[in-house]
């Protein structure tokens, strides 16, 4: 609701039958904060368009080499250093002669689970799998996560001792 929260909040509050609403004077700013406190992330991708198949397995690997470094640079330049850098390669992979790609994880290096992990995912999708029908890779990525935790960590504040009051009071009327 960004700035409108304590619109909403007194809405909400009216309809409960309550008399006061405390709002925090940074209410407006949460969001942005949070956006302050997330692991930064990166991702490259890349068309392959070759069968699901062992002889394939060079050219994947050879593909998410090049992406990591891409995605590494970048969060390099967003000045993360490549230690604390999680990388993931994903493969896009469908059926071939169908259109719709699901994402595969490919940490495991093997096509064997690729295939497997395609064939759940599509069966969760769409209720069925083919049996005999190749399984193109259409597409490879990699992503990556900052895990250095760049973002802010709040301690705890103390809050027994503080007295809270308000610093200003508004009368306001809703529905009317």
């Amino acid at each position: 609701f960004a700035v409108a929260v304590g619109q909403h909040a007194c809405l909400v509050a009216d309809a409960l039958g309550m008399e006061a609403v405390l709002i925090h004077p940074f209410s407006g700013l949460l969001s942005a904060y949070g956006i302050g406190l997330s692991s930064v992330f990166a991702s490259r991708q890349q068309a392959l368009l070759k069968p699901l198949a062992e002889e394939s397995r060079t050219e994947i690997g050879n593909l998410i080499a090049i992406l990591r470094k891409a995605v590494i640079a970048e969060l390099a330049a967003q000045g993360i250093g490549e230690d604390t850098v999680a990388t993931k390669p994903v493969l896009h992979i469908r059926y071939d002669g169908t259109d719709t790609t699901l994402p595969v994880n490919f940490e495991a290096d093997s096509i064997f689970q690729a295939r497997r992990d395609f064939e759940i995912a599509h069966k969760a999708q769409f209720g069925f799998v083919y049996d005999d029908k190749p399984m193109i890779v259409e597409t490879v990525g990699v992503e990556g996560t900052d895990t250095g935790g760049t973002g802010r960590d709040e301690t705890e504040s103390r809050t027994e001792d503080l007295a809270v009051s308000p610093s200003q009071t508004r009368e306001i009327f809703t529905e009317g």
